[in-house]
Formats: structure tokens, sequence, C-alpha cells
């Protein structure tokens, strides 16, 4: 798949802007426990799908996390998250903005720019880096982890600001939809309910999500006989991964059940490979799994990503 597919420049040439958009999206994964110590960063190839950027471009980010003391690669195991970013690394971030700044302010004397024409410059570039990003934007789910990712994913996506909202948390957060005019993306599975709660003075749109490449490189890694149990927070997460089996590894799943069901917790322990989401996670590793144990996550089709960027465009709200 091309960058351009996305509108986001050519495939072999990320610029360097997206690949500190990147790296600050995964810093931030790390330091809000989406990515937490001694957990595995997805595949360098499922980020570069999910960001739309060539996997060199990953791979230079994971190097500079783990020159950063933050992640370290264990060969032919992957790239694990060994501590949480702090003060030294926020300053050091302030450091090298510093020094990009002092470095453009040098060129631009060598190019014979006064500092009023300069100043001009500077003032240009922050009324647009800092301008509002069109309508305000939120990412609605039902899972805590999956609306984090995801909200923090479409911001890089859509180079603007994409708020994270649970659907359990529309009604309440009614005061916070005062202003008319903004947008509220979901996937089909919520579409009504969010729809519904938010009313007509706002905008609703659907996009597709699909479980990362990570996810189905798991299970493709599965033996063909494998005995597949899969635990889920509600009725309409275990449907959509008992489709997914069945449409990726082409077998039904022996055991099947919601978290809060008193079943859960001795099929979880009995289970020869357990598929569980995001948000039942801890709970599950705390009932003592003995087999594998394949957590769905998920990432916006790139499909998805192209119609957002058009609709914003086409609406002047980009």
């Amino acid at each position: 798949m091309l960058d351009e597919d996305l509108g986001l420049g050519p495939l072999h040439h990320a610029p360097a802007g997206k690949t500190e958009r990147v790296k600050q999206v995964i810093v931030e994964r790390i330091r809000s426990g989406a990515y937490p110590v001694g957990a595995r960063l997805p595949g360098v190839r499922s980020v570069a799908e999910e960001f739309g950027v060539h996997a060199n471009t990953v791979s230079r980010v994971y190097g500079e996390l783990a020159d950063e003391g933050l992640v370290r690669t264990v060969r032919g195991s992957g790239t694990f998250v060994v501590d949480v970013p702090g003060e030294a690394q926020a300053n050091q971030a302030m450091a090298e903005l510093s020094a990009s700044l002092y470095s453009l302010a040098l060129q631009a004397r060598r190019l014979g720019l006064s500092r009023e024409a300069w100043a001009r410059l500077v003032t240009e570039a922050e009324a647009e880096g800092f301008r509002a990003d069109g309508p305000t934007m939120w990412f609605v789910e039902c899972s805590p982890r999956d609306t984090e990712e995801l909200a923090a994913s479409l911001c890089t996506l859509l180079e603007g600001r994409v708020r994270p909202l649970l659907t359990t948390d529309l009604r309440r957060r009614t005061s916070d939809f005062v202003e008319e005019g903004q947008l509220f993306i979901t996937t089909p599975f919520h579409f009504e309910e969010v729809q519904a709660e938010v009313g007509a003075d706002h905008q609703v749109v659907n996009v597709n999500v699909v479980p990362t490449s990570d996810t189905l490189v798991r299970l493709a890694r599965l033996a063909p006989d494998a005995a597949l149990t899969i635990v889920a927070s509600n009725t309409a997460t275990l449907s959509r991964f008992v489709a997914m089996v069945r449409t990726y590894m082409r077998v039904e799943p022996v055991a099947t059940a919601l978290a809060h069901e008193p079943e859960a917790q001795e099929l979880v322990r009995r289970a020869e490979v357990l598929i569980d989401s995001q948000s039942i996670h801890d709970k599950v590793m705390d009932w003592g799994p003995s087999g594998e144990v394949i957590t769905v996550r998920y990432q916006i089709e790139p499909t998805s990503v192209a119609y957002l960027r058009e609709l914003l465009r086409v609406r002047g709200l980009d």
C-alpha cells in the first residue's frame, strides 16, 4: 500500500515530522499504560500499516526509543517496554526542539533574512501549528484501551486532535457537546447508539476497524488443530471474535464465555489457546491461564482513514 492512499506522501520518503508523530504516539501509549512495562510492542509491519509509513520509519522509531532506555529489542522475540517516560525524556525532547529552532534560525540568517522577517515566519508557523484543527472530534468506543489507542492513532493519521470517549460516558458528558458541529467518529457497532445520544446538532460517521497485523500473525502461527477458547466483555465483542476466527482460521471455537459468567474463570484456566480483549486482559491474566493468550487489538482500516481525510477536506474542516 502506498502512503499516497492516505494522503501522507511517498512511501519510501516519510518526512521527519511523520517519524516524530509515530514516536510521540508510541511514547504516549507507554506513558498512559496502554503499553505497560513488560509488554511486547506491535511488530514493525503492524505499526507501519497503522500509521501509513514505511517499515524502516518504525524501525528507526524503535531504535530511538531503545537508545532512550524505554524499550529493548530481543532478537527473535520482539521489542519490549522496559521503562516509562519521565522527566529525563521530557527534558531531552525540549533540548532537541530547542536545537532544531536554533538550526533554523542560523539557516535564516545565512539566507540573509532580517530579524523581523524571521519573526514573521515564526509567528506564521506558530499560528499554523497551534491553530484550531477544525471541529472538535471524538472517537467513541466501548473498550477503554481500544478507545485510547484508536483515538491516538487518528490524531496522527488526521493530524488533528481526536478525543477518546467511552460509550458509557456519552450521556454523562452531554455538557461537553454544547458547541455545535462536533464530529463523532465511531464503529458500525455503536453508530445508532452514538447518534441517538448526541442529537442532530453533530455529525456521526462510521469507520471500520480491523484486527492488527500482529493479532492476525499470531493466529496464523497456531496449529491447524489448536483448540480455541474465546472470552469477551460483551456479546457484541464475542460475536466479532467468533467471526474473526471463522474468517481467518476456518474453525469454530471449542468454548466461549462472557467475562462475568461463572464458567469464565475455569474456561480460562483450561484453555489451550485463549483469545481475549484488551478491556478484560488484566482480569483474565489474574485467573491464571495455562495456555497461550492472544489479546485482540484493532487498527483503523486504511480506506476509512482516506474517507475521513476527504470528508474533512471537502467540508472545509481540515
